[in-house]
Order: C-alpha cells, then sequence, then structure tokens
C-alpha cells in the first residue's frame, strides 16, 4: 500500500502534483510499512486497519510531523512536500 496527499480537497486532474503524506510509517517513495496490522479484504476493513494501527516508526518523516502531534492542530496544506509525482504518474506506475 502507498499514500500520497493533494493540497485541496476537490477530485484531482491527471496533472495534480503529489506531495508526501504527513503520516509515520511511511517511506520517502510512498509505500506504508505494514508490520503486523491486520490486512483488511474490503476497502472498509482496510480503513480500519490502518487508522486503528500504532504508528510507531517513523522511515521518513516530512518536517514538522512531531511537532504537529504534540500541538494537536492540523496540519497546514502549505507544509506538504513535494514528492514529485504527478496523480498520473503515479497511476502509470501502478498498472506497469
Amino acid at each position: 500500500m502507498s499514500v500520497w496527499a493533494l493540497r485541496s480537497n476537490y477530485r484531482p486532474e491527471l496533472e495534480a502534483p503529489l506531495f508526501h503524506a504527513p503520516i509515520l510509517n511511511r517511506y520517502e517513495d510512498g509505500k506504508l510499512c505494514m508490520g503486523d496490522m491486520p490486512i483488511g479484504t474490503d476497502v472498509e476493513s482496510w480503513e480500519q486497519s490502518f487508522f486503528g494501527s500504532r504508528f510507531t516508526n517513523p522511515h521518513y518523516q516530512p518536517v514538522g510531523y512531531r511537532q504537529l502531534v504534540r500541538a494537536k492542530r492540523r496540519y497546514s496544506l502549505k507544509r506538504l512536500a513535494p514528492c514529485g509525482y504527478s496523480l498520473e504518474a503515479m497511476l502509470a506506475s501502478c498498472t506497469s
């Protein structure tokens, strides 16, 4: 499983740039370390497993993540770090 972020809450165009998601257990290439997280069989169980798991290992961490967690504030979209991929490039890499 891989995770990226968008800077908007709109349906993205294929040219939309992707950003590093500000979560733990994510490598620089967007892949997640699943650890002992139970793997679901449908979208709902995946979501429950993902958000219910313990993210304990900062493999790659955008600047400011620890401060955000301590402050219990929303993450500023301006602080998202670009990953250098567009949505179209990421989708093409997943299907090849």
